[in-house]
């Protein structure tokens, strides 16, 4: 008995003994540190003087004002149709008329690229500087002239015999500097700047081997024509420093500032032995042809030429007009 009793002493002796222990643990605990942050830090800007934010290692989610970032949600995917599904579409959808009977366009969220009847629009490039006119534009490509002045010079230049296959349209006087036949072929060459057509410097023969051909523009003559020149100074049509012999062809609606609307003949020879000068026109003297040196012509036609000076048809300046042939309709003076 007594030792039944001694042991449960010892029993509640140890239990007393371990209660101080408890306590004392519990009183010697730290409280947790607690964020006084009065604004959210951030990753390089933590405030080191808030307990918690200033700790070694914090991070800004370890901040009391710390808020997470609202995820964005990621788009929707437009649905695709079935693998084996096939347009059936007879016409184009449109943004706000899509075919609900087709397994591709009926889908929900397709769009009209989807369709197989799409067609991508052509881009039309914005022009530089500004607006322009489209209509505008189209006729202005529309008028622009061929430009054929360094072909028919590179065969000019070959001397010889040239005949033309085709019309030409220049910008710069023509040169013969050698000794050439030009055969117009019934075609025609036609100066669209300022200038003589052709300029003389060698011999030129000048014939038309299809002297009945007919042209678009209705107003030109038949055959082989020349026209168009508006010189400066002398010389519409033929500037002649050289020889010019004329068997062929028409020397048309050429005009000079000075002297000479269709031929000017200076210091050379003119030899007329067919062909015409037809419609041109001078503002001084010599509307078909002005000459310092005779003039022979046997055969050939010039008419329907003026001048606002002598010389409606002919002006020749201390030379002879010896003519064998051919018709002449105007005045001609020799001085």
């Amino acid at each position: 008995m007594k030792k039944r009793l001694l042991g449960i002493l010892l029993c509640l002796c140890m239990v007393l003994t371990i209660f101080p222990a408890l306590a004392f643990a519990e009183g010697d605990g730290e409280e947790s540190p607690v964020c006084t942050c009065e604004t959210a830090c951030a990753l390089d800007a933590m405030n080191a003087e808030c307990p918690v934010c200033g700790a070694e290692g914090a991070v800004p989610e370890s901040c009391g004002r710390y808020t997470a970032p609202a995820e964005t949600p990621a788009p929707a995917e437009t649905p695709a149709p079935a693998e084996d599904s096939v347009c059936t579409c007879e016409t184009a959808c449109a943004l706000g008329a899509m075919n609900d009977s087709c397994p591709v366009c009926g889908t929900d969220g397709t769009v009209p690229e989807s369709c197989g009847r799409y067609t991508a629009p052509a881009e039309t490039p914005a022009p530089a500087g500004g607006t322009v006119d489209l209509q505008d534009l189209d006729d202005t490509v529309k008028q622009a002239p061929a430009d054929d002045t360094d072909e028919l010079q590179t065969l000019l230049d070959g001397g010889g015999e040239v005949k033309l296959e085709k019309d030409y349209t220049i910008s710069e006087t023509l040169t013969v500097g050698n000794t050439i036949t030009l055969d117009l072929a019934g075609h025609v060459i036609r100066m669209t700047g300022d200038g003589s057509v052709i300029a003389v410097y060698g011999a030129l023969t000048l014939t038309d081997s299809n002297p009945t051909a007919t042209h678009a523009d209705s107003s030109l003559p038949a055959g082989g024509v020349i026209t168009g020149g508006h010189a400066a100074g002398n010389g519409g049509g033929v500037l002649a420093i050289g020889e010019f012999t004329m068997t062929g062809g028409t020397i048309y609606n050429c005009t000079a500032a000075d002297n000479g609307g269709g031929v000017y003949v200076k210091d050379g020879l003119f030899t007329m032995n067919g062909g015409a000068i037809k419609g041109c026109s001078a503002e001084a003297e010599g509307g078909g042809v002005y000459a310092n040196r005779s003039i022979i012509m046997n055969d050939g036609v010039i008419e329907d030429c003026s001048a606002a000076s002598n010389g409606q048809a002919v002006y020749i300046y201390g030379a002879a007009f010896l003519a064998d042939g051919g018709t002449v309709e105007g005045t001609v003076y020799v001085a």
